[in-house]
C-alpha cells in the first residue's frame, strides 16, 4: 500500500503555519473580565462596570475613567458588602456627553474566592 506524499508546496502544508498562529493567538488572548456597559439617557449616558460572575470589584477603591482633558469620572454603587470591601451591585456614574467617552478604564478587581485584588485598567 502506498501512502500519499505531501510535498513543500502542498496547500495543506502552506496553511499549517497560519492555523498554528492563530490557535496561539486564541490561547494567549485574554479573557474580558470586567467591561463597561453604557445606557443613553437625557442628555448624556449611564455607564456601569460589569465584572464577569467570578470576579467582584473593589468599592474602596472605586473604579475610576480617566477622560483624554484629565477629567476622572468616578463610579459608585450604593449596594455594597457589609465590611465595605466590594460592590454587590455594578458602580454606576453618569457621563454628559452624546459619545461613548474614551480613555483609561481603572478597575480594583478580584475573585470572589480571595482577599487581595488587582487594578485593571481597559483603554477605551
Amino acid at each position: 500500500m502506498r501512502h500519499p506524499t505531501v510535498s513543500p508546496a502542498s496547500p495543506v502544508l502552506s496553511v499549517l503555519p497560519a492555523l498554528s498562529v492563530l490557535i496561539l493567538l486564541s490561547a494567549c488572548a485574554p479573557k474580558s473580565i470586567v467591561h463597561l456597559e453604557s445606557t443613553t439617557q437625557p442628555g448624556g449616558q449611564l455607564l456601569t462596570v460589569v465584572a464577569d460572575p467570578d470576579f467582584k470589584i473593589n468599592a474602596r477603591l472605586p473604579p475610576a475613567l480617566e477622560l483624554p482633558d484629565s477629567t476622572v469620572l468616578r463610579f459608585y454603587s450604593d449596594s455594597i458588602t457589609a465590611d465595605s470591601a466590594y460592590f454587590t451591585a455594578p458602580p454606576k456614574a453618569y457621563f454628559a456627553g452624546g459619545e461613548a467617552p474614551h480613555g483609561k478604564l481603572h478597575v480594583g478587581i478580584c475573585r470572589k474566592n480571595q482577599e487581595v485584588c488587582s487594578v485593571v485598567t481597559i483603554r477605551l
